[in-house]
């Protein structure tokens, strides 16, 4: 009987770890949404910035940036039309103010590199297949 213990504790353990394993591998992969779905993006005034900085969405998913209501300061979502896709269209968000939302869809296929115009350290790439 003194056994039975310890197996559920080694077993409890092995679950942790295999439950933190998947946790850190979905951690390193660039978040995904399915066509005619939406995707919510933070913005946050801490580094990095945007959450996640690296988004892969079908083309058509209706994409949500959303600043972070303990943010103190604004943040914009602006295009950089140098690394665009040739036929996408500039967008500038203006000024997202704490708690407030810009979102928007992406139609045209290819990678996408956006900014704030507020905080120059503050990017995301955005994989629209």
């Amino acid at each position: 009987m003194a056994r039975r213990p310890a197996l559920l504790a080694a077993a409890l353990v092995a679950a942790a770890l295999a439950t933190a394993g998947v946790a850190s591998a979905a951690g390193d992969a660039p978040a995904t949404a399915a066509k005619g779905s939406s995707k919510t993006t933070m913005l946050y005034d801490v580094a990095p910035g945007f959450a996640p900085a690296t988004l892969s969405v079908k083309a058509g998913t209706k994409l949500v940036w959303k600043s972070d209501r303990s943010n103190t300061t604004e943040h914009t979502v602006t295009l950089d039309s140098s690394a665009a896709p040739r036929k996408a269209k500039f967008f500038d968000s203006g000024d997202i103010g704490p708690g407030r939302s810009y979102s928007r869809t992406l139609t045209v296929k290819g990678s996408y590199l956006l900014y704030c115009k507020i905080h120059g350290g503050m990017f995301q790439t955005v994989k629209v297949r």
